[in-house]
């Protein structure tokens, strides 16, 4: 699969079957349910057959919120949590009507959302990605703002840490990796899988163990060396008041920045600007390490924390956490930069989903192909007398 074979705006794209599945994790003396989202190639599928859209199940829980947040215990009322439906694009079809795509996928994708995010944060990577060919993985972490069930394992800076967390991170990874992508789709999740995360799923994309393509979006710090052999993709924003892409003294204390970040690794790093035929380069030219950045005279006019989230999932939480944002200001909360958001929801996040997903996609559908006939040669070369 090459970047020209990447679904854009002026071809139908592929049907794409979706699944709200899960996967059974181990904790302490039992087992978890942990719900993952799943998008893949429906071969043989016809999206205008269906008279209804796809809709995803997604939640708010302005309890988990606040029990993230404030430190309040696992009692706190959620009378105010709120379920809701968020339309899925048009070539998308239930799995049940659409079978499995064993054999017809070109590798896998997980998505990470990131602290306080949810599974379908990065629901427009997920259908792009699926379109292109990928089985596409969304689990759903403990740290997630749509169960108020689950407990991470780690507490605000100055709180003690959780009695009874449930399943961290890596043993998420660790279960799809082995239960869905390798078990269910017979994906080679030695060589044929990416990861892409946002925030704190930016550092789960960069931590987890193995032979990786990775992308970190708005996060990224020292890595393991063994990271730099990967593909890397980094991008960052100066208008980003949570991680930021310079040296900060921000709300989780002091940071050098994701740029002193990526000037320390030990490999070639194409740079390019997200806002002037940056994305142009990543598409066409795929470099095996980039940064790319959005960067100006005006950090206010540049995507924030979470622009580069869905715009379906951002306009749930303005939709929901809105009226609640003078109250969040008066208890001194850490708003990771939805008040910046809110400002402006429309225009931003829309504007960056419609350039840089199209733009990661086919970078990602060339180093995967890139791998592959790596992979090949090493194989034939092994082989010869």
């Amino acid at each position: 699969l090459t970047a020209a074979s990447t679904p854009n705006s002026h071809q139908t794209p592929q049907p794409v079957a979706f699944d709200d599945s899960s996967v059974r994790v181990s904790v302490g003396g039992g087992g978890q349910r942990v719900p993952v989202a799943l998008w893949y190639p429906a071969e043989g599928a016809n999206a205008s057959s269906h008279a209804m859209r796809v809709e995803y199940p997604h939640s708010i829980s302005v309890a988990k919120i606040s029990r993230v947040l404030l430190n309040l215990p696992e009692s706190t009322p959620r009378w105010l949590d709120r379920e809701l439906r968020l339309r899925a694009a048009a070539y998308v079809v239930p799995a049940r009507e659409a079978g499995e795509a064993a054999g017809a996928c070109k590798g896998a994708v997980v998505l990470c959302h990131g602290y306080l995010g949810a599974r379908y944060d990065l629901v427009d990577f997920a259908e792009a990605l699926a379109a292109a060919g990928f089985v596409v993985a969304a689990p759903e972490f403990a740290e997630s703002l749509a169960d108020p069930s689950t407990t991470p394992s780690y507490a605000r800076p100055g709180a003690p840490p959780p009695v009874n967390p449930t399943a961290s991170r890596e043993k998420i990874m660790d279960a799809v990796l082995s239960q869905v992508l390798e078990g269910r789709f017979g994906v080679d999740v030695k060589r044929d899988v990416a990861i892409l995360g946002h925030s704190a799923g930016a550092g789960t994309a960069l931590r987890t163990k193995g032979n990786f393509a990775r992308v970190a979006i708005a996060g990224f710090r020292d890595v393991d060396a063994a990271v730099c052999d990967d593909p890397l993709l980094v991008i960052a924003s100066a208008g980003d008041g949570v991680i930021s892409l310079y040296p900060s003294n921000g709300r989780f204390g002091a940071s050098p920045g994701i740029a002193a970040a990526v000037d320390a690794l030990p490999v070639p790093v194409a740079r390019l600007d997200g806002q002037n035929g940056g994305l142009a380069v990543l598409s066409d030219e795929a470099p095996r390490t980039a940064f790319v950045t959005y960067d100006g005279a005006n950090p206010s006019e540049l995507p924030s924390h979470i622009s580069f989230l869905s715009a379906r999932t951002n306009a749930a939480m303005v939709d929901v956490l809105a009226p609640l944002l003078p109250l969040a200001r008066a208890l001194d909360v850490p708003l990771l930069d939805f008040d910046k958001y809110a400002l402006r929801p429309g225009s931003e996040a829309n504007a960056v989903g419609q350039t840089l997903v199209p733009a990661v996609v086919a970078w990602l559908c060339a180093v995967s192909e890139g791998r592959r006939a790596c992979a090949a040669q090493t194989t034939e070369g092994a082989s010869e007398p």
